[in-house]
């Protein structure tokens, strides 16, 4: 089955509007798959091996950390990434931006029981975002899930199965000291339809290609293209993005 590309690379402004969270101005996010430099010349990324920062104007990796991590946020000299932690926990990690080596590791984020982080499938979804405030970060995240089976639900039943949870935390670039943020995120507080395209400030356009796995469930392969004035540049091989297989 021949690549699909998807995914332009844009720039997400998340609100995070709720008490006690910052008015959002801006995350420059490669094509949901990492984050780039204030000043356009590093793109950190969930590569193949981990976390890597790789040159914007070469594709040459200027190094790589051994983490399942996936760049979120680069602010103050650190690149803030996220993982799964034992399925419903958010694990979030600090590298330093120049040399990769790690800054800290914050305590791990409950989300809801229920929910599975970091991966897709048996209607359940999750989305996180990030917004510097000053010498910290607020990181706002929802979790949900819908019915999933062969037949179709009666309303009460597919009305039972939809949940959702979401939540603020608040951490600092420093050493990753967590306290906690009042109010949740809502769900258009993840996506804005009127960012602008990183190709209009650096000159780069990112897309994602994926190539599906054999079966409706598994590994999907992807790999990251940057193009230039309309011509590809490179390209890096990123971490396999998963979907759950069906109940047993």
């Amino acid at each position: 089955m021949p690549a699909c590309r998807a995914a332009l690379a844009c720039l997400l402004v998340c609100s995070l509007a709720a008490a006690d969270a910052p008015v959002a101005s801006g995350v420059q996010a490669v094509a949901e798959v990492g984050v780039i430099s204030p000043d356009g010349k590093t793109v950190f990324i969930a590569g193949k091996d981990g976390v890597e920062a790789v040159d914007a104007a070469t594709g040459k990796s200027k190094w790589s950390a051994k983490s399942p991590a996936r760049p979120l946020l680069v602010a103050n000299g650190v690149v803030l990434a996220w993982a799964a932690e034992a399925e419903s926990k958010i694990a979030l990690v600090g590298f330093h931006a120049e040399s990769g080596a790690k800054a800290f590791a914050a305590k791990p984020v409950p989300t809801a029981d229920w929910a599975v982080v970091g991966a897709e499938g048996q209607g359940k979804s999750f989305a996180i975002e990030a917004k510097q405030d000053g010498d910290s970060v607020v990181v706002g995240w929802v979790a949900r899930a819908s019915y999933f089976g062969g037949a179709a639900p009666t309303p009460e039943i597919e009305e039972a199965a939809r949940k959702r949870a979401a939540g603020y935390v608040r951490l600092t670039l420093k050493d990753g000291q967590m306290t906690a943020v009042k109010g949740e995120p809502k769900d258009e507080d993840f996506y804005d339809p009127a960012g602008k395209p990183l190709a209009a400030t650096f000159g780069y356009e990112f897309t994602v290609e994926s190539s599906p796995p054999p079966q409706p469930f598994g590994t999907v392969k992807r790999k990251l293209v940057a193009t230039k004035d309309g011509k590809e540049a490179w390209t890096r091989e990123l971490t396999g993005k998963q979907f759950l297989p069906p109940p047993p």
